[in-house]
């Protein structure tokens, strides 16, 4: 009987298979840095101007808003957005025209979308100044 000797077997180690799943963490990595370069916007945001000869119709209440982010409600000026809805005559108000003069910034109509979102209105009517 002839004993044939013990090759040694080739092992795999743990570092030998862990190199391709290495290989594309590295190549995803690289993917995301290059591909998701993310950029402050250059340009300020315009409120588009309405293209259409017909008067709007006013609804229950009409808020102005001027260059400035000084705020009239039905042409009382007030001091801050969370007047709105604050007083009896406002809390009555179902709807509402925004009047947006066409050079105020998104940051300043931010926190009045915001609030009118809470007031639960049921009707927003947004108007910019006529090009």
């Amino acid at each position: 009987m002839k004993l044939i000797p013990d090759t040694p077997r080739k092992t795999s180690s743990l570092d030998d298979s862990m190199i391709p799943a290495i290989n594309i963490v590295f190549l995803l990595l690289i993917f995301f840095m290059v591909a998701g370069q993310i950029k402050a916007p250059q340009e300020e945001l315009t409120v588009p101007t309405s293209s259409s000869e017909s008067e709007l119709a006013s609804l229950d209440a009409v808020l102005e808003i001027d260059a400035q982010g000084m705020l009239t409600l039905n042409h009382q000026p007030i001091t801050s957005i969370r007047q709105l809805g604050a007083s009896k005559e406002s809390a009555k108000i179902s709807s509402l025209t925004l009047r947006v003069h066409k050079t105020l910034n998104a940051e300043v109509l931010d926190p009045i979308l915001r609030r009118i979102r809470e007031l639960g209105l049921k009707q927003v009517q947004l108007e910019t100044e006529q090009s």
